[in-house]
């Protein structure tokens, strides 16, 4: 018997009266494919759980928990989801909303697995959507705009990063998230100074390059918390933190709340009450 794979909101912060965002929590159902198609508006997307493969002119992306994706409108693309499904927190912009503007980059496509600080203004608007709490739809612009602000620029200052400096990130990217890269190991890929790799690659992408590999620890330890099979304790062992109060302060510096809070988060979303989450107009 062939069962209908169909993508479920399950929160949504709507307002009739200022309808510049719509924000929804959508939860899609295990190796759910969508065909290619495109959007009429831009949007802003954070993943909460699960993974997503998307496939747009003929190239793969993979994004995992707190991965961001930022879209511009028409982009065609493809979907599929993981084995056990995904949630996300999707924002669709206003119609004359120019990301341009937002200097973030030149692609239609931002794809950013490395969300970083982004992610939390994104996680502020989720709480408010758990806990039933009232925005504004200025309130809404105001979270969405430092995601963006947040975001790495093409170039920082004008000038493209070297190609040694990509085949660092590359390489890191790589490597095993839950066993950073001794600083040394990319010194000898490139065979620049330390000094001058770990400033280059802070000018260029945003972060220092210790920053940048404890959050992609961070990020695969919120795929544990999300699933909710292990304790804390043990997501924190198996990802390499010294005990849980390291990878609790970690992981609150990055997401800006709790790994509990995190975990009761998004296994909560599926038993919202939509009818108590209203956005109300600015006073």
């Amino acid at each position: 018997m062939n069962v209908k794979r169909i993508a479920r909101v399950i929160g949504k912060l709507d307002c009739t009266q200022v309808p510049e965002f719509r924000v929804r929590l959508i939860e899609y159902p295990g190796r759910m494919w969508q065909p290619t198609h495109t959007h009429e508006q831009g949007s802003v997307t954070l993943v909460l759980s699960g993974a997503i493969e998307e496939e747009r002119q003929g190239t793969t992306h993979v994004a995992m928990p707190f991965s961001l994706i930022v879209k511009k409108p028409g982009v065609p693309h493809s979907d599929r989801f993981g084995p056990n499904g995904c949630k996300t927190l999707q924002i669709s912009l206003p119609v004359d909303f120019d990301l341009s503007e937002c200097d973030v980059e030149a692609d239609p496509v931002i794809w950013h697995s490395d969300g970083g600080i982004s992610i939390a203004p994104m996680l502020h608007i989720l709480r408010c959507i758990r806990t039933g709490s009232r925005l504004s739809s200025s309130d809404v612009a105001f979270n969405i705009y430092e995601a963006l602000e947040a975001l790495p620029t093409a170039s920082r200052d004008g000038a493209p990063a070297p190609p040694w400096l990509g085949r660092v990130r590359e390489m890191i990217d790589s490597s095993d998230p839950l066993r950073p890269l001794p600083l040394a190991k990319l010194h000898e890929l490139v065979r620049v100074h330390p000094v001058h790799l770990t400033r280059q690659f802070k000018r260029h992408f945003g972060c220092a390059i210790r920053e940048y590999m404890q959050y992609r620890r961070i990020r695969a330890a919120a795929s544990l918390v999300a699933e909710g099979s292990l304790s804390l304790t043990e997501v924190a062992h198996q990802c390499a933190f010294a005990d849980q109060a390291h990878f609790c302060r970690t992981f609150r510096s990055i997401a800006k709340l709790t790994a509990g809070d995190y975990r009761r988060l998004t296994k909560s979303l599926g038993h919202l009450n939509v009818a108590n989450v209203q956005l109300g107009t600015p006073s």
